[in-house]
């Protein structure tokens, strides 16, 4: 069995890791270069990770007080 078929509570967290990043990249990969073919769960991780990548970036800005 693949270590990403495994359920998540029997996988170690390096595994769990590169699952997850294995499923991010696919999922941009699959949106930046055929945006019409990927599929909504794919539109939706790529969504999700630039919103988080704002998020990071607008965090790194200093506040005006």
């Amino acid at each position: 069995m693949l270590p990403c078929e495994k359920p998540v509570g029997e996988q170690t967290l390096s595994e769990v890791t590169n699952c997850g990043w294995d499923t991010l990249r696919s999922a941009v990969s699959g949106v930046i270069s055929h945006p019409g073919g990927a599929t909504v769960t794919e539109w939706i991780i790529t969504t999700l990770a630039l919103l988080a990548l704002l998020l990071f970036i607008v965090s790194l800005i200093p506040r005006r007080v």
